[in-house]
């Protein structure tokens, strides 16, 4: 189950994203006949509510039936998002969304949306406006970062490093069983949950050591109903320097999906990395590299 503070929704919920002009009651309501698990309204300006437009009044609008529902307000003032807290908690939805994704001009030029992303400190002072200023559950919806030179998003984590679980692994002796029990027990599972994620990790560092891999990540990991641990995507970086000994995994390689000129390197067992700018280096070792591009 996936569990929203005290919404509970199936393993894999089907959610209506709130789209402006297009998640009105009656879309909402077809969305609903036809199975969708949570509704969200359109997202809200907070300066039209604290202003009392009629618009954006309009659209706090929710039904019971509707429910698991959750409204949506955007903005990028603490004041402003902390009053619009409140005034749509007077509506009763189930969650309150914060968006920090929207990329319409009209909407990140002014400082919201997406337009947050531009001042991580920002963010992280109007989420917690927000939640100071409410007893609704609160989300946020994100994205990665305002562009592809700041993607940011982990630098958000750094505020609370202590959400980050570590467990120091010595290669000598491998994970041990009570190691990933630890880990187990610091993500709050229990029962069968508790003791399918233990065998997980203790397979997954089997995996990570016997594959040669330099690094293995599963993102996201899930816990489905029935307490079984899946790892519903991934990723696996082999050490070039091990595929002799992996002759099955050399043979998945896609040369498509690397850089032309790195594979055209590879191939005369050169060691390419393309920067920016017109000037070559070419090198006998990695040290004299760096010492000639300083």
């Amino acid at each position: 189950m996936v569990r929203i503070a005290n919404i509970t929704l199936p393993d894999f919920p089907l959610l209506l994203a709130p789209m402006e002009d297009v998640s009105d009651p009656p879309f909402r309501a077809v969305c609903k006949e036809n199975g969708a698990d949570m509704l969200y309204t359109e997202f809200i300006s907070s300066e039209g509510l604290i202003r009392d437009a009629i618009k954006s009044k309009r659209k706090l609008d929710i039904f019971q039936y509707e429910r698991p529902v959750g409204i949506q307000i955007f903005g990028g003032d603490e004041d402003s998002l902390a009053m619009a807290a409140k005034i749509v908690e007077v509506t009763n939805p189930d969650l309150l969304d914060i968006n920090f994704g929207c990329p319409v001009k009209k909407v990140a030029c002014r400082g919201a949306g997406a337009g947050v992303l531009k001042d991580v400190p920002l963010m992280v002072r109007l989420t917690e406006a927000v939640v100071k200023s409410t007893s609704l559950p609160v989300t946020v919806k994100t994205r990665l970062g305002w562009d592809e030179d700041s993607k940011n998003i982990e630098e958000v984590a750094e505020h609370h490093p202590e959400k980050i679980i570590r467990e120091w692994v010595d290669p000598s002796v491998g994970l041990q069983p009570f190691q990933a029990r630890k880990l187990g027990f610091a993500l709050g599972l229990e029962g069968e949950g508790f003791k399918n994620f233990t065998r997980f990790m203790l397979n997954l560092y089997k995996a990570y050591t016997e594959s040669d891999a330099s690094m293995v990540e599963v993102n996201p990991m899930l816990r489905t109903s029935d307490s079984k641990i899946i790892a519903v995507d991934g990723k696996i970086d082999i050490d070039d320097n091990a595929l002799f000994r992996h002759k099955d995994l050399a043979a998945m390689r896609d040369l498509s999906e690397e850089d032309a000129l790195e594979v055209e390197a590879g191939e005369s067992n050169l060691n390419y990395v393309k920067l920016e700018g017109n000037v070559g280096c070419m090198e006998n070792g990695a040290g004299l590299a760096m010492a000639t591009m300083d």
